[in-house]
C-alpha cells in the first residue's frame, strides 16, 4: 500500500466514508452531512482548511500539489477538524431548520413567536401580529400552485412583513437613543446583511441589519448605542467604549449574547449558513388545506 492510500484510509477512518475522486462539487464523506472540497489556486503557497457552518470542509492548496501531499498535511489536524465538525453538528441540533407551516416558531423581539397560516378570501397576503403569535393570511388561490411556487410566495411574503415591522420597531429605538445621547445621524437605512449588525459611515449615515429587531431589547439597545457612538468617535478607542458604557453598562454581556443567539435568525438570510436552503414548505400542503 502506497503512502497516498495509507493516508487516505487514516483520514476516512477518522471522518467518514470514501469520497468520489475529482468532482467539482463537494463530496459526501460523512453520513451526517459532512462534505469536503479541494480548491486549487495558482497563488496558494500553503495548504489551508476550514469547516463552514454548513459542515463543509474546504481545503485550499496550490495547483501543483498532489492529493497525496494534501492528505499528508491534513492528517495531523484531524482532531481540530473533528472538533469543528462536532461543533457544527451541535449548531444544527440547537438551531433546527424552520418549516413554513402553522405551529412553527420564529424568533422576534427576543421571543419565539408561533406562526399561524390561514387561507382566506383576500386577494393580497397580510399579517396580524399578536403577543406570542402572528397570523399570516394568504389567498386561497395559492393552494392551487405547485409546491415550489407556494414556498416562494410564502417565504417572500413573510420576509416582507418581518422587515417592515422590524424597520418600524428599530426606527423607534434609533430615535429614542439619538435624543438621549444628543447624537443624530444624517440618515438611517435597514438592510438584510449576512454578518454585520450595524455600521456608521464617515458622513454620519447609519446602517442596521433589520434582523436586529429579532433579538431582545438589551441587544438592540447595545447595537444602536454602539453605532450612534461612532458619530462621535470613528474608532474603537477607550473614549469610544467609555461612551458606549455610559448608555449601555452591560454592553460586553449583550455583545456575547448576540454572538450566541445569532443563528436564531439564520432562516431569514438569503441563503442559510446552516442548511442548503431557507425555511421550506413541507412536500405536502394538506396542513394548509385544512383552513
Amino acid at each position: 500500500m502506497g503512502l497516498f492510500e495509507q493516508v487516505q484510509q487514516e483520514l476516512f477512518a477518522f471522518i467518514g466514508t470514501k469520497p468520489v475522486k475529482r468532482q467539482k462539487k463537494p463530496k459526501n464523506i460523512d453520513s451526517l452531512g459532512l462534505s469536503y472540497e479541494i480548491k486549487r489556486m495558482a497563488h496558494q503557497k500553503r495548504v489551508s482548511f476550514s469547516v463552514s457552518h454548513a459542515g463543509i470542509l474546504t481545503i485550499r492548496a496550490n495547483k501543483s500539489m498532489s492529493e497525496s501531499d494534501i492528505f499528508k498535511l491534513l492528517v495531523p489536524h484531524l482532531d481540530w477538524i473533528n472538533a469543528q465538525v462536532n461543533e457544527r453538528r451541535m449548531l444544527r441540533v440547537n438551531f433546527p431548520q424552520k418549516l413554513w407551516k402553522s405551529g412553527e416558531s420564529f424568533f422576534y423581539g427576543g421571543q419565539n413567536i408561533s406562526l399561524i397560516m390561514t387561507a382566506s378570501e383576500t386577494k393580497k397576503p397580510f399579517i396580524r401580529f399578536m403577543s406570542l403569535s402572528f397570523e399570516y393570511f394568504f389567498p386561497k388561490t395559492w393552494l392551487d400552485l405547485d409546491i415550489k411556487t407556494l414556498e416562494s410566495n410564502l417565504h417572500e411574503g413573510l420576509l416582507k412583513f418581518f422587515k417592515e415591522k422590524a424597520t418600524f420597531d428599530l426606527n423607534e429605538k434609533v430615535n429614542f437613543w439619538s435624543q438621549k445621547m444628543s447624537l443624530f445621524p444624517s440618515s438611517v437605512s435597514y438592510r438584510n446583511q449576512r454578518t454585520r449588525w450595524g455600521s456608521c459611515s464617515s458622513n454620519g449615515r447609519l446602517n442596521f441589519n433589520w434582523k436586529l429587531a429579532c433579538f431582545d431589547s438589551g441587544i438592540q439597545d447595545y447595537v444602536v448605542v454602539h453605532e450612534l457612538s461612532h458619530l462621535k468617535h470613528q474608532n474603537h478607542s477607550k473614549r469610544f467604549w467609555s461612551l458606549v458604557e455610559v448608555y449601555c453598562p452591560n454592553y460586553k454581556f449583550e455583545s456575547k449574547k448576540l454572538d450566541k443567539e445569532a443563528f436564531k435568525v439564520d432562516c431569514f438570510l438569503p441563503k442559510s449558513e446552516l442548511y442548503d436552503q431557507n425555511p421550506k414548505t413541507p412536500e405536502s400542503i394538506e396542513h394548509l388545506r385544512n383552513f
